[in-house]
Parts: structure tokens; C-alpha cells; sequence
């Protein structure tokens, strides 16, 4: 994921949660981009949609790429493109 990317996929989680301070410190995107940047933009973006639909509070790190686990690997293993949710 490019930077521009994850600043905006951070902006959009912080427009879905309000109390999200991630972007409030050169050093919470800094960690964010570390932990997410090996990630396919679109595939991240489709597993934070989805997590807004069930969290209050927005995700941890853990608790998107926990997702992306459980809903893409296997369809990422199989050659489908990245970002398709069925």
C-alpha cells in the first residue's frame, strides 16, 4: 500500500469512528503504516466496510488484518483479484 493510500484509509476510519487518534501523531501513522503497509489498498478497505457494519469502537490493527485472514487469504490463494468481497 503507497502512503497516499493508507492516509486515506485512515482518514476513512477515522470519518466512520471520530474517536479514532491514529492520525493525531506522526508516530500513529508511522506504526499504522508499518503494520499495514504489505497490504493490497482495496482488500484493507473492503475488511475495515466490513468490520464497520459489527465494531462501536474502530478496529486495531490485529482486528482488520484478523479479517483479511479470515475473509481474503483463501480467495487471494486461488488467484482472484484483490478487493473482490462475494
Amino acid at each position: 500500500m503507497q502512503d497516499e493510500e493508507l492516509l486515506k484509509l485512515l482518514a476513512g476510519i477515522k470519518t466512520i469512528w471520530p474517536t479514532f487518534t491514529a492520525m493525531n501523531s506522526e508516530q500513529g501513522i508511522e506504526i499504522w503504516s508499518k503494520m499495514l503497509g504489505d497490504l493490497d489498498y482495496m482488500t484493507c478497505e473492503n475488511a475495515i466496510l466490513e468490520l464497520a457494519s459489527t465494531l462501536k469502537f474502530a478496529p486495531a490493527i490485529s482486528e482488520i488484518r484478523e479479517r483479511l485472514l479470515r475473509c481474503y487469504t483463501p480467495r487471494l490463494l486461488t488467484g482472484e483479484k484483490p478487493g473482490e468481497v462475494f
